[in-house]
């Protein structure tokens, strides 16, 4: 796998994933981290037939899967100025300097 050491800053904001793939949106915030080097194989939502996990146990483990990547993302992948974060049913890489609403403010310790 290709891997990258992309550093996204302020004139990279934007929507990287948009909420149209739904249930799918962790599988691609995975795929991602991924592609950054983050020592990860992406999971989708639905559990393979052969998964002796319960459904549940599936998707709590891709809940934490998702988390863990954007954790990963925010450490290791931005400038101190932006952050990647999931709002409003999609997945952006925002900026600190546009925060002017407690959401994002209280995200960055502000």
């Amino acid at each position: 796998m290709n891997t990258t050491t992309k550093k996204y800053t302020i004139n990279d904001v934007g929507c990287y994933i948009d909420g149209h793939v739904g249930i799918y949106q962790g599988q691609h915030v995975q795929e991602l981290a991924s592609s950054h080097g983050m020592d990860i194989v992406p999971i989708g939502p639905n559990r393979p037939d052969d998964c002796d996990a319960t459904d549940e146990q599936w998707s709590d483990m891709y809940t934490d899967y998702t988390d863990e990547a954007l954790e990963w993302l925010n450490s290791n992948t931005v400038d101190s100025d932006v952050f990647f974060e999931f709002f409003d049913g999609e997945f952006f890489l925002s900026s600190i300097h546009h925060c002017n609403n407690i959401r994002c403010c209280v995200y960055q310790g502000i």
